[in-house]
């Protein structure tokens, strides 16, 4: 039995489910139970209808409880948390009874008795898990952006990396890892490093297209593919408007072509009733908002545009289709790291960052007239089998 641990966050499903699938087409009888932090966690997937399917064709899915999500009236705080506790503990109880794999991206707390239980009785074992879809000179340049530090991110990952764990699943070899992890060689653990190409695994994809029919037969016959963020981003220190940028590649699209569909795809942090009004207001015409997977959108869009970066941008260098991203000028200057790394990968990655609004509105209406498609970048067909008996290895 496995069991996997998940945060969360979308991008920590996308990161696993090229595992999940992998795993399954190999051993079709094997259990898999994927467990969230939350009940809210769970309708995030849910709301991706082809995902939620695809992921329960090959494993089971639970959830905890968040404290805040068991908050009773006049039912004091700190029992809402020991019932929450509880029914963690509840869930796991067959690691009382059998062996089983734990997968965890991070601590949860109050269970580790149970997992060291079922390591000492049963044999089984805890694998940490170290996934990222770039590879580390750009992992770098993030990390140094996050903490400026060079070379130092001991703070960032120290539950991923500072752990008793059995094994650790990497993105990186060992040798990296060192470079943020300065204390690895005191652990005892295995690194099992299988590289950055998760999303270029096959069997994943095939699961995924397959439960999106429906939504493939509704895509419009030529679209161009505009992933969404957060809108405003706040903290302590500072706030990012990103709505003008919006604005602005869209304008840039209307002058050059006023019919062309734009897709709108939402992230979990994308306030709806913001977006809306956003369109709304400023007569925006010929767009659909869409939850549809990304890696669908991807394979059938004209290109990409948007605004800043994310986990997403490696699935469309992959694929081979073309992609601009704007970043305004304090936008700029907060990723200056990731851009200046950036900039030496344009032309192999078929993508283009953006500073500058008439340099913008010039990429738009060249891609336009000219798609730039590539090939997608599959170099190794057969990376997914050779990854993945390295996994097998680590559980039987």
């Amino acid at each position: 039995m496995l069991i996997f641990l998940i945060k969360g966050k979308l991008t920590h499903t996308d990161l696993i489910f090229p595992i999940l699938a992998a795993i399954k087409k190999k051993k079709p009888d094997l259990k898999i139970i994927l467990i969230y932090p939350s009940k809210a966690s769970i309708n995030v997937i849910k709301d991706n209808k082809a995902l939620h399917k695809s992921l329960t064709s090959i494993c089971k899915i639970r959830n905890f409880y968040h404290t805040k999500e068991l908050k009773i009236k006049y039912v004091p705080y700190i029992l809402s948390g020991m019932i929450s506790i509880l029914h963690r503990n509840y869930l796991l109880l067959s690691l009382l009874i059998k062996k089983a794999y734990i997968f965890r991206i991070t601590s949860v707390p109050k269970i580790d008795w149970l997992i060291n239980f079922n390591r000492k009785i049963y044999k089984g074992k805890k694998i940490s898990l170290f996934l990222h879809s770039f590879e580390f000179n750009k992992f770098l340049s993030t990390v140094r952006r996050t903490i400026q530090i060079k070379n130092s991110a001991d703070s960032l990952y120290i539950d991923q990396l500072n752990t008793d764990s059995d094994a650790i699943i990497s993105s990186y070899n060992k040798k990296q890892l060192k470079n943020i992890y300065a204390n690895i060689d005191k652990h005892n653990y295995d690194v099992c490093c299988i590289g950055t190409e998760l999303f270029n695994w096959q069997s994943w994809q095939k699961i995924l297209i397959k439960n999106s029919k429906i939504e493939i037969d509704q895509l419009p016959e030529k679209f161009i593919f505009f992933p969404l963020a957060v809108l405003i981003r706040k903290d302590k220190f500072r706030i990012r408007d990103y709505r003008d940028s919006i604005l602005k590649i869209v304008n840039y699209i209307r002058e050059k072509d006023k019919k062309i569909i734009i897709i709108f795809r939402p992230h979990p942090t994308t306030s709806i009733t913001e977006l809306k009004t956003l369109l709304i207001n400023n007569s925006i015409k010929n767009y659909i908002i869409s939850f549809t997977n990304p890696i669908i959108l991807i394979k059938y869009c004209a290109f990409v545009v948007r605004y800043g970066a994310s986990l997403l941008d490696s699935r469309v260098m992959d694929s081979g289709k073309y992609l601009i991203r704007y970043f305004y000028k304090e936008q700029a200057e907060d990723m200056k790291e990731e851009l200046k790394y950036n900039a030496n990968y344009f032309y192999e990655k078929n993508f283009i960052d953006v500073t500058d609004t008439t340099i913008l509105r010039t990429i738009i209406q060249k891609t336009l007239k000219n798609y730039n498609y590539r090939k997608p970048n599959c170099n190794n067909k057969n990376i997914e089998n050779i990854e993945i008996e390295k996994i097998l290895k680590i559980i039987n």
